[in-house]
């Protein structure tokens, strides 16, 4: 029997859900980003890919608790 997947659900409603503090939502935006973080620092000593890591998680939470879609479409 073929089982459709469910469509993730799009970034621009995590980061509304995350904005409402909703903590799964802040939980898998980091999800989806972690294989683009773990890409940019893979080549660094691992103390040093443990920091720039962590940096890079609080700076992509506060841009998506800042971040608001609709006003880059506005004049």
């Amino acid at each position: 029997m073929y089982r459709s997947r469910a469509q993730p659900e799009p970034l621009s409603q995590l980061v509304v859900r995350a904005r409402s503090g909703d903590e799964e939502a802040m939980a898998e935006i980091l999800t989806r980003f972690r294989p683009l973080i773990r890409c940019l620092s893979r080549d660094l000593a691992a103390a040093d890919r443990e920091d720039l890591e962590q940096e890079l998680y609080l700076l992509l939470l506060r841009i998506a608790l800042v971040y608001a879609p609709s006003s880059l479409w506005r004049s």
